[in-house]
């Protein structure tokens, strides 16, 4: 990204929030390795998303997703960092996340009509990921009309 440009924003009309993997190199500006919902993440370089809201959400939040994000940053530390050793690398911490999670935080948020979708985009210049919480309303099951 050039200077004055921004990182785009994929959140889409189904999405109601995300949680940004914080990722920053920089020192004293973050903490790298911890999803933050809804924050700017590294202060120098890309803009906040939206935190997750509306009423699926403050019925899904709590504990249960706490544990959940947490063992997302569990799999994401575990996965390791790129080539270099010191970056992440946001396609294999995407792939982690869809192998060893996505499943589970989807069973868990199906109750509240709600599910994932991991994002990951790298440039040349930065890279982002994260989980967007996406609307997943059940589909409607229509009756068979009743013959006269």
């Amino acid at each position: 990204m050039g200077q004055g440009q921004s990182m785009p924003n994929w959140m889409d009309e189904d999405t109601i929030g995300t949680f940004d993997f914080d990722m920053c190199c920089v020192p004293f500006t973050s903490t790298p390795g911890q999803f933050t919902e809804g924050a700017q993440v590294c202060t120098t370089c890309c803009p906040a998303m939206a935190a997750p809201s509306g009423p699926e959400w403050d019925a899904a939040k709590g504990p249960k997703w706490d544990t959940l994000l947490q063992e997302a940053e569990t799999i994401c530390k575990e996965s390791g960092k790129g080539c270099c050793g010191q970056c992440w690398d946001v396609r294999v911490l995407k792939r982690a996340l869809e192998a060893q999670w996505a499943s589970k935080a989807d069973e868990y948020l199906a109750e509240f009509d709600l599910k994932v979708k991991i994002f990951a985009v790298q440039s040349d210049k930065s890279a982002q990921m994260g989980i967007q919480i996406v609307k997943n309303p059940k589909p409607v099951v229509s009756q068979p009309a009743s013959v006269a």
